[in-house]
């Protein structure tokens, strides 16, 4: 029985999180994590969000893996392909573009990372992500739960919008 959207577990996805799920690498530290994930959005247990510049990243992360030669160039557009084909609901808003900027400032992170950090705040919801740089730069103010996911801390909404 699936459930409904209301009833569903949402979630902020980062790139990264897809990318250790299309690079089905043996020496990808989260891959176990991200497949798990993607089973369970797929199966409609969880619904995750993204900002839209997630189909931007993760483009980029596989032509990344091509050039580097851990993928072919015929596995980096089956799994672009692949990952458009999951259709996430991807979010495009003004206030992702002035919230990150803030968080981007705050945490010491990309404004890209931070892009995914405001939909979180935005959506209510927690961030889940494969980043260890991102991870670091977080440090304390974030709260671990769901294996790699975050939470967005103590800072009040108004402070970052």
């Amino acid at each position: 029985m699936m459930r409904t959207m209301a009833e569903r577990l949402q979630l902020a996805v980062d790139a990264s999180l897809a990318v250790a799920a299309l690079l089905y690498s043996e020496d990808e530290p989260y891959k176990e994590i991200a497949n798990q994930v993607f089973t369970d959005f797929h199966e409609g247990r969880i619904h995750l969000i993204a900002p839209e510049h997630i189909r931007v990243e993760v483009g980029h992360a596989l032509l990344r893996a091509v050039r580097r030669q851990r993928i072919s160039l015929q596995e980096g557009a089956d799994r672009l392909d692949l990952f458009y084909s999951w259709q996430l609901e991807t979010v495009r808003h003004t206030g992702l573009l002035l919230g990150g900027w803030r968080l981007a400032q705050r945490y010491g992170c990309s404004f890209y990372d931070a892009g995914y950090l405001a939909l979180a705040v935005m959506a209510d919801c927690r961030f889940i992500h494969a980043d260890g740089k991102l991870r670091n730069n977080l440090g304390v103010n974030f709260t671990t739960s769901y294996g790699l996911n975050h939470i967005l801390g103590d800072a009040p909404r108004s402070q970052l919008f």
